[in-house]
């Protein structure tokens, strides 16, 4: 009986998708700027063990900063939602092509330095800025206040900072909420705020979240700002690793800066968990 041959197909040889060769060096690159300093950082905060880790949570002056930080940070959040979130409200009631002429007015503040808006803060806060000049000149009070390097003085940099990010996400999740849908709930007898409350800020509470949270994170890691125009007494995580890095103590530094980044970790696991990225983002992206 006459055996039948049984023909194989060749095996396929594996090729990289076409155009992946002229992206390996920028890939390359970015993997030389990101991936191994954060090793490294890593590598060094593990080389004693947990020596580092330990040192640092029996560390007073840790726990002090991180309190500071995170109360900056919440109090930065709080303050950029409650001035944007009106803001985005009313724009977004407007023409598209009105909304997108103040969309750009935001967008250009990016423009301008940080450096720049911080020592601008300090002419206008000084003891012989703008604000104290027309505190003294109405006669509201009679010496100057004390307006700088101050926690109020910090949060008033972190928002005017900060404010253009919570904007955007912001607006990106509120522009494709249906306004017909809260003149609907007044018809069929709703106040205004009730059709508020109960129709329009249920759908941008995911607009709400990414906002929070991207000018959370922000914050938590901001340096500049912190370092000059806050005092001595409202140190943040970041200008404790400056410190530390000035003193050379690698151990105490590479471990707050690893601990800072496992915080935002978890806040991005935690708001998956709570309300789910893809809805976040994609609030923001519709």
């Amino acid at each position: 009986m006459a055996t039948r041959a049984v023909m194989t197909p060749p095996a396929r040889r594996f090729r990289l998708p076409r155009g992946l060769g002229f992206l390996l060096p920028a890939l390359i690159l970015v993997g030389a700027i990101t991936v191994v300093p954060v090793v490294r950082i890593v590598m060094i905060s593990f080389g004693d063990g947990l020596a580092n880790y330990q040192e640092l949570f029996q560390s007073g002056v840790f726990w002090s900063t991180l309190r500071i930080t995170v109360e900056i940070s919440v109090a930065s959040t709080v303050v950029c939602l409650l001035l944007g979130y009106p803001f985005v409200y009313l724009i977004t009631s407007f023409r598209e092509n009105v909304a997108r002429r103040f969309l750009l007015i935001v967008v250009t503040t990016f423009w301008i330095s940080l450096i720049v808006r911080v020592y601008a803060w300090m002419v206008i806060l000084g003891r012989n800025g703008l604000v104290n000049d027309a505190l003294v000149g109405l006669g509201l009070v009679d010496e100057p206040l004390d307006l700088l390097f101050n926690r109020v003085s910090v949060i008033i940099g972190m928002v005017h900072y900060l404010l253009p990010y919570m904007i955007l996400a912001l607006y990106g999740g509120m522009v494709g909420i249906d306004r017909g849908l809260t003149v609907a709930a007044q018809t069929l007898g709703a106040s205004p705020l009730q059709a508020f409350r109960r129709v329009y800020l249920p759908q941008s509470l995911p607009a709400v979240f990414a906002g929070s949270m991207l000018v959370f994170i922000l914050a938590t890691g901001f340096f500049v700002v912190p370092s000059l125009l806050g005092g001595p007494g409202e140190m943040t995580l970041s200008v404790y690793m400056e410190r530390q890095t000035f003193f050379l103590n690698w151990g105490s530094a590479t471990s707050s800066a690893v601990l800072l980044s496992a915080v935002s970790i978890v806040l991005f696991v935690s708001m998956d968990r709570l309300v789910g990225l893809d809805k976040l983002f994609g609030a923001v992206r519709r």
